[in-house]
């Protein structure tokens, strides 16, 4: 191999004989490349035809161009300008096509996941965004999003290090930079349907507020920022999506919003003006249309503007629709919002084009507005309408409006029904696991369930034999659930004992234990497996068969507070659980209270009475009732380590263990 030369930059020339003759053209990044890192690659030359002082660049043609690039700018690295450019003399004429070629088409790409960690050790090491964009010649957003990535979960990284997992899953999971909730939905997805990179940011997001919300889109993302309210941007969504945290901040600039194009439509003159953010068509067919017509006003010039940009807008929608369509992703939520978009500005321009509504002085006095605010985030005025109970007879207007609803008794949200079972969900696993009797049983039932009814059909168990576990709510209080703990410690337990990490080593150790310990696996396993969550007005019946089994008392394992219920219902539901569990006097106590102080003042009371919302209470629920001590799953005996202690002994006590469930399941079979 030739040692390395330096030729001046005006000495060098493109070769014929180079490699790459398509693309390549813009340098623009490789040149800022160079000007922040130098050279950091040579040249590969020939002896140019042309003079023997000069040299053709048989690899490196698109290094070349970017330097020539900087010396007509004037950047120009000095090291260069002095010394010459680095290269690497080739005679031979077959050695030149070879070392051309491989040049362009032999390299093995950083894998991304060694990328974003690069990025992330240089911001440690003090670089900033831009200067690592200039080094390795890429966009800044490239690099956000890459600092983004290296957010995610280690665990997650190497999976996709080993193809378990897609580029698009990552940034999925990229989205908020919780590990904890990254691990937690990525390991409750078992199906491929589950961990869609859709389906995983929807579970993450779950509890934020999209800005493709019509609220949002109604009062403006930059007005819910100007106010104060956090914003969470996916950096690897095509539609720059946001999340917003504050829900009670967005309701209330609706209403100040609203409340200002209500003025507006009242100084029109009308009897009444409502605003509803929501409004489907049984709701708007109680509000009948007076019989009067409105004359029109012919369209403004600000109208017919409007009217060719919506007419604009419209075009395009149809060209991008049809192509989804071909291309076949009419099912994704861009084609659903374009779709939406399309609709509401259909009915946007038609409102233009008929023109300014003008209604007699009459029909106003007895007529009024509904004002709907639509799927795009615009409100559509609905005039001449008439209040529900209202009707035209004779010309005139007849009937009383319909009183307002009576208010409705509170009752907990669907959301939190979900997140109570869910807990209890928990707590039955971990009873479950400390039960092997009950366990063994339950699973017998449900294969034989299975074997009964057919594979194809739903069982009534509560568990899973797949061992696809619950769906939970992502929620703090779930997280630290002490039933959540007690599970994971089970199973922590049982690797302290033996249980082997890796998948061989497992089945070799599995099949050399008694069958009190394999009693005690099974156990856990059927644990896992165990999903009683159920939303609201819906039941789990046999799920609540389970728990009458384990005598499962959910004060043992769960009390009110108020992040887990207390703050998440009405006050009236607050007050109504101190009336029952320490009497109405106690209860009175609080009417008078605002609403945090009352939540902290009903924590305190309701500690330790066991008390418990209806959906979490069983057959021996009482108040008042000490709870018992949580249930502790631990191995019958000690599992055997080696193999070499898989004696004839072992069988003797193995035949010992198994004695007693024989007895317990027949007499026919004690008796042999």
């Amino acid at each position: 191999m030739s040692p390395i030369m330096h030729v001046p930059l005006s000495k060098l020339r493109l070769s014929p004989l180079n490699a790459r003759k398509t693309g390549g053209s813009d340098v623009s990044d490789l040149a800022a490349n160079i000007a922040a890192s130098g050279l950091l690659q040579n040249l590969i030359v020939a002896p140019s035809l042309a003079g023997a002082d000069e040299f053709e660049v048989i690899a490196g043609g698109r290094r070349l161009t970017a330097l020539q690039l900087l010396e007509r700018e004037g950047r120009l690295p000095d090291a260069i300008a002095t010394d010459g450019v680095p290269c690497r003399r080739i005679d031979d004429a077959a050695a030149i096509i070879e070392a051309s070629t491989a040049e362009n088409t032999i390299r093995a790409p950083l894998h991304p996941a060694d990328q974003f960690e690069a990025f992330r050790a240089m911001v440690v090491a003090g670089k900033s965004v831009t200067e690592i964009a200039a080094h390795f010649s890429i966009g800044e957003v490239v690099v956000r999003q890459r600092l983004k990535l290296a957010n995610v979960h280690p665990r997650l990284v190497q999976a996709y290090r080993e193809d378990e997992a897609t580029l698009e899953q990552l940034q999925a999971l990229a989205v908020t930079d919780d590990h904890t909730a990254q691990l937690d939905v990525w390991n409750q997805a078992r199906d491929r349907w589950e961990r869609d990179p859709r389906e995983l940011r929807r579970k993450l997001t779950a509890r934020e507020i999209p800005s493709t919300d019509p609220r949002v889109l109604f009062v403006g993302l930059a007005a819910y920022e100007a106010a104060g309210g956090a914003v969470r941007r996916d950096l690897f969504s095509t539609r720059e999506d946001a999340f917003l945290a504050d829900g009670k901040l967005l309701d209330r600039l609706v209403e100040e919003r609203a409340a200002e194009l209500v003025d507006a439509v009242q100084a029109e003159g009308w009897s009444w003006v409502e605003f509803k953010q929501r409004c489907d068509y049984a709701e708007m067919a109680e509000y009948g249309q007076h019989p009067t017509e409105p004359t029109h006003q012919k369209p403004t010039a600000a109208d017919k503007a409007r009217i060719k940009e919506i007419d604009k807008r419209l075009e395009q929608l149809d060209k991008l629709l049809v192509q989804m369509d071909e291309d076949g992703r009419d099912d994704t939520d861009e084609f659903d919002q374009l779709c939406e978009e399309q609709e509401s500005l259909e009915g946007e321009s038609q409102r233009l084009t008929a023109g300014t509504e003008i209604w007699p002085e009459d029909v106003k006095a007895v007529a009024g507005a509904l004002l709907v605010l639509d799927v795009q985030g615009g409100v559509q005025i609905h005039r001449g309408r008439l209040q529900p109970g209202q009707s035209i007879k004779a010309g005139k207007v007849a009937g009383q409006p319909k009183p307002a609803d009576k208010p409705k008794k509170p009752e907990i949200s669907d959301a939190l029904v979900r997140r109570l079972t869910a807990h209890r969900t928990l707590a039955l696993q971990a009873e479950l696991a400390a039960n092997p009797d009950v366990a063994l049983k339950a699973v017998v039932h449900t294969l034989i369930e299975d074997v009964e009814r057919g594979l194809g059909y739903e069982t009534p168990s509560p568990l899973k034999l797949s061992l696809r576990q619950a769906d939970l709510p992502d929620s703090a209080d779930l997280k630290q659930a002490p039933a959540k703990k007690a599970l994971q410690l089970a199973l922590k337990g049982w690797r302290d004992k033996g249980l082997p990490t890796t998948a061989a080593a497992r089945r070799a150790w599995i099949f050399q234990q008694p069958t009190d310990v394999l009693l005690g696996l099974l156990a856990l396993a059927a644990a896992y497996s165990v999903d009683a969550v159920h939303g609201k007005g819906s039941s789990k019946p046999a799920a609540d068969a389970l728990a009458a089994d384990l005598k499962l008392d959910m004060a043992t394992w769960w009390a009110p507070d108020a992040e887990n219920y207390l703050g998440a219902v009405p006050k009236a539901l607050v007050i109504e659980a101190v009336a029952e569990a320490c009497g109405k006097d106690e209860a009175a106590a609080l009417v008078s209270l605002k609403s945090a102080p009352a939540v902290a003042e009903a924590a305190k009371k309701l500690a330790g009475t066991g008390w418990l919302p209806k959906v979490l209470r069983g057959p021996g629920y009482a108040v008042g009732v000490k709870p018992k001590a949580p249930a502790k799953a631990k191995p019958a005996t000690k599992p055997k380590k080696h193999a070499k202690k898989a004696t004839p002994k072992k069988s003797t006590t193995a035949k010992k263990t198994v004695k007693p469930a024989a007895k317990a399941t027949t007499k026919k079979g004690a008796k042999k």
